[in-house]
């Protein structure tokens, strides 16, 4: 049972999918209205659809953002307050990976070859 939060708005970054978008889910079985900003814009867009279909399409904003660009930031927050008036629960979530020494490393060990995973 999730609490009722009818009214609250959420920004998840990283929210298209992966943890992202299951913590939307469950913001959205609370009735929260959610942002999801995502670098993805195709995966971000089928997650819109898909929520849209699931707690109404007036709870779900999605907005295509690099977290790595200020820009980028504001102008997803400024559409966000645009939109619902605010926000009240920010989930940064969004991975940035710029190293791939560590998955090169990691990945050969586990998986034998990082070829196909990396590409």
């Amino acid at each position: 049972m999730y609490p009722d939060l009818k009214g609250k708005v959420v920004f998840i970054t990283g929210g298209a999918n992966g943890i992202g978008k299951a913590i939307g889910e469950a913001y959205g079985q609370a009735k929260a209205n959610i942002v999801l900003a995502d670098i993805n814009e195709q995966a971000l867009q089928e997650t819109q659809e898909a929520f849209a279909q699931t707690y109404g399409p007036s709870m779900i904003q999605t907005l295509p953002m690099n977290s790595t660009v200020e820009n980028d930031v504001q102008h997803a927050i400024t559409n966000a307050y645009k939109h619902f008036g605010g926000i009240d629960i920010l989930i940064n979530n969004a991975g940035v990976m710029d190293n791939m020494e560590a998955a090169q490393t990691v990945f050969p060990t586990i998986h034998g070859s990082t070829s196909s995973m990396l590409t």
